[in-house]
């Protein structure tokens, strides 16, 4: 498994906050609408932590991860997954 967060805005604004990026990689498991990711590397050392997902199913094509627990810090992002082929 491979997870890439990044910020895709055009420019920064000279007072704006700096770009996000954030990257990492391992195994995971899934049981039930429960996500957890088990990462082995990643871009920032305090993500290398059992990461836990509650899934929400938006149909059959789209579904949302919902941070549970994780990176101490971090707020979370939620992460959303649109089949689109």
């Amino acid at each position: 498994m491979v997870g890439i967060a990044s910020d895709a805005r055009a420019s920064v604004p000279p007072e704006g906050s700096p770009r996000l990026f954030i990257a990492y990689t391992g195994s995971y498991r899934l049981d039930g609408d429960i996500f957890v990711t088990h990462p082995d590397d990643a871009s920032r050392p305090e993500l290398i932590v059992d990461q836990v997902r509650r899934v929400e199913f938006d149909g059959p094509n789209r579904m949302t991860v919902v941070p549970v627990s994780g990176v101490p810090g971090y707020g979370g992002i939620d992460f959303v997954w649109e089949r689109i082929g």
